[in-house]
């Protein structure tokens, strides 16, 4: 497939500072500019900016499910005296009223209070470990039954994937997904995704292969969607 055959924008680089929220701010103005139809891939960026991308793509286009692959629950209440960090992306998110479902998947870390929160509040998560002993696909139909929504939204926080194959991550975790787990999720969800992201690259912990994989991803999700004609 060629790539150039499609209709495809590079629309910049929002700057957001280091206020939360004026960047929550602008990111909501930038999605409600973009054109009815157009389907967004955000590139971080800490994974903080995913709850502002949910609220902003709800708002435009309905109730939506949200599907997070992460190996961090990210459900703190608060972390480093901000409740805007990285590490409550996942807990911003449960709260937005646009949320119509929420799933995790390829989880591997978290703190006990994180676990517990997850638990008494019927959190859906699936472990890594799962992934790896019932495969992809099977672990995806069970998180796809939690979601019960048509329109998605997928975060893809880069340290779900193994350090083997992403390594220039701000908090690697061993005993993740494989970069072909993480395909077969954008291929699999591509029709029916309002946008997703690809959050938490750090380039210089590597030589160039995570951001390699990073835009192989995106690539991916543009090519599976052009497959379904719906580009």
């Amino acid at each position: 497939m060629d790539l150039s055959d499609l209709k495809i924008c590079d629309l910049g680089n929002m700057e957001l500072g280091a206020d939360p929220a004026y960047a929550e701010e602008t990111i909501k103005e930038g999605i409600a500019l973009l054109p009815e139809k157009a389907v967004p891939i955000f590139l971080g960026g800490e994974h903080s900016i995913t709850p502002a991308i949910v609220e902003g793509l709800g708002q435009r286009a309905g109730a939506l499910g949200v599907l997070v692959l992460d190996a961090h629950l990210d459900l703190r209440e608060e972390y480093g005296c901000t409740r805007a960090s990285h590490a409550c992306a996942s807990r911003r998110i449960l709260e937005k009223d646009v949320l119509a479902g929420y799933a995790s998947l390829g989880i591997r870390s978290g703190s006990r209070e994180e676990f517990v929160w997850a638990g008494e509040n019927g959190i859906s998560y699936f472990t890594a470990r799962q992934v790896r002993v019932e495969g992809i696909d099977a672990v995806l139909d069970r998180a796809m039954e939690k979601l019960q929504c048509e329109r998605l939204y997928l975060s893809i926080d880069l340290d779900v994937l193994d350090p083997a194959y992403a390594p220039a991550v701000g908090n690697p975790e061993p005993f993740g997904l494989s970069s072909w787990d993480v395909k077969r999720v954008i291929e699999r969800l591509a029709p029916r995704l309002v946008g997703l992201d690809i959050n938490e690259l750090t380039p210089a912990y590597d030589r160039g292969e995570t951001a390699l994989l990073a835009a192989r991803l995106a690539r991916d999700f543009i090519a599976a969607r052009a497959k379904h004609k719906i580009l």
